[in-house]
């Protein structure tokens, strides 16, 4: 779907044997239009001697018509406090195409098919207002857009699941939690994953998030922006765009893989699947086609919620945290944003494959270690979330939209306030004992149903764990066990499905971490 950035005007390859096309003497091509691109429906048949003077035609027809990406639409939401972006593609070479937003007017000169020009930023507003392009005889009007913040919504399915297939009493919850006086919209689009970068996304539309509408959007990002709204009454909006099954790498592009083994293997791997439907998981394929078309748009940030596909193999997941590094700076510079906010969920648990749980878990560890070793990037700890059912999609995504939301309430709003669970900060030896400090502690640590603290281990080795007897002595937990007097490394809630009950007393739960007198510990790389 859509038009190739390389190209604005179509064209055609046609390769043969020897350098020469054989048996064919025409090509039929159809020019099919497509909702909001305004390209006209046209049959032209080539002849290879002799098509000049029809394919000049068509550029003329072309020159004379512009279009807009499907973002700009009634409804639309625009970020605060920056520019306001507005480009779209077509025109003569040269040509301006005239650009209003009420009181504001700007001109864009075309250039190689495009144009695009800046209005002065706006704060936050629900206002409504008016966007007006012209060019020609096109007018293009767009009413009642709003101004405030906009998060991008990524990763795979646990991301994609919508509100309406959540249980009913998750969706109780949210429903009981909308107002008709929320200034909350959603942009959303199809999945589509393309070779080559697209100028637009594939049937995009915005709406407002209703009581009517909810069960059509991903319940970790309604959760998530409805809490930030709920805190800040700030007016706030998704821009969607997430596919399942996805690995991480297929959301970052092939020139940003280097020479090392890592990167060679996982190349090879992509360009391996070649069969229908594997576009998707090639690296930038959903890029191109998701994300790309809308980098000329300002966003807020980024929530992420993604990892299972990088759990399955020993040899990814040392490299998650930084890989993950990897996919914010590039989609912050693509965005033009630095140290663009970032929040990605850890796992939620899951009963797997036994030998899928080792990964599971250290790809909740890289989460953790990435919100600690780069300023930009939270973690969002979901430790309860479990699943009786046994779904790899387990329920309660509000707690995880709405712990993503209270790590940026927090580091991007600045609102004061206890927002994240326990997370280790320091241990020392005591005897045959580790005692751990945290922060995080909120208004004191806790075991939230009474019983003593569950899935402490303690190792002299690193490889065999016991387990362990854990205390809560004020802001720290003494752990210990008569297995092992001289004790190496200690971890917590190392498992697939660990029924938690370390909290604060402020409801947060605590992360899973492995330690070590050297701190937290990170998977070597092979």
């Amino acid at each position: 779907p859509g038009l190739t950035a390389h190209d604005v005007y179509p064209s055609i390859r046609v390769s043969g044997f020897n350098g020469r096309v054989t048996d064919v003497e025409t090509v039929r091509v159809i020019f099919r239009s497509v909702e909001g691109y305004g390209v006209i429906l046209k049959e032209i048949d080539i002849n290879f001697e002799d098509d000049g003077a029809e394919i000049g035609a068509l550029r003329t027809e072309l020159h004379e018509k512009i279009w807009l990406p499907l973002v700009f639409s009634d409804k639309m939401m625009i970020q605060r406090d920056k520019p306001v972006r507005v480009w779209g593609f077509g025109g003569k070479e040269g040509d301006f195409v005239t650009v209003q937003l009420e009181k504001d007017i700007a001109k864009a000169e075309v250039q190689n098919g495009k144009w695009l020009c800046e209005l002065p930023s706006r704060p936050a507003s629900s206002e409504g207002e008016t966007l007006t392009v012209t060019y020609r005889d096109q007018t293009f009007t767009y009413s009642d857009i709003w101004f405030g913040d906009l998060w991008w919504a990524g990763g795979q399915s646990n991301m994609e699941v919508v509100c309406g297939a959540e249980p009913e009493e998750e969706q109780a919850r949210f429903r009981a939690g909308l107002s008709s006086d929320d200034k909350i919209r959603f942009f959303k689009q199809r999945q589509c994953a393309a070779d080559l970068p697209r100028l637009d996304v594939h049937q995009g539309k915005w709406y407002d998030l209703t009581v009517e509408n909810y069960r059509m959007f991903s319940c970790v990002a309604a959760n998530f922006i409805c809490e930030l709204y709920r805190q800040t009454k700030i007016p706030v909006a998704i821009v969607y765009g997430a596919i399942g099954a996805t690995k991480l790498e297929a959301w970052l592009p092939a020139t940003e893989f280097g020479e090392d083994e890592y990167s060679k293997r996982f190349t090879s791997w992509f360009y391996r699947r070649q069969y229908d439907g594997e576009i998707w998981y090639r690296p930038i394929g959903p890029f191109h086609q998701m994300v790309e078309p809308m980098t000329d748009f300002n966003i807020k940030g980024l929530i992420w919620y993604q990892g299972e596909g990088n759990s399955r193999d020993e040899r990814d997941y040392p490299y998650y945290a930084e890989r993950l590094h990897d996919m914010v700076e590039y989609w912050g510079k693509r965005f033009r944003i630095e140290n663009m906010p970032f929040v990605a969920s850890q796992l939620a648990p899951f009963p797997m494959a036994e030998d899928s749980v080792y990964g599971f878990c250290c790809i909740r560890e890289a989460v953790l270690n990435a919100s600690l070793d780069y300023e930009n990037m939270e973690a969002a700890f979901i430790g309860d979330t479990a699943d009786e059912t046994h779904d790899c999609h387990p329920p309660n995504k509000d707690i995880v939209g709405i712990r993503m939301a209270h790590r940026m309430l927090e580091k991007v709003y600045g609102i004061p306030g206890v927002h994240q669970g326990p997370v280790p900060n320091a241990i020392q030896k005591d005897g045959n004992a580790f005692v751990i400090s945290f922060d995080g502690v909120g208004d004191g640590l806790v075991a939230n149903d009474g019983e003593p603290l569950r899935h402490f281990e303690l190792s002299a080795d690193g490889k065999k764990f016991f387990p362990a007897k854990a205390e809560i002595v004020k802001d720290t937990v003494v752990v210990s066990c008569d297995e092992v007097q001289d004790p190496y490394m200690v971890q917590y809630a190392f498992k697939a499905v660990p029924k938690v009950n370390f909290f604060n007393k402020n409801g947060f739960v605590a992360t899973p971490f492995r330690m070590t007198l050297d701190g937290l510990y990170h998977e070597p790389k092979a």
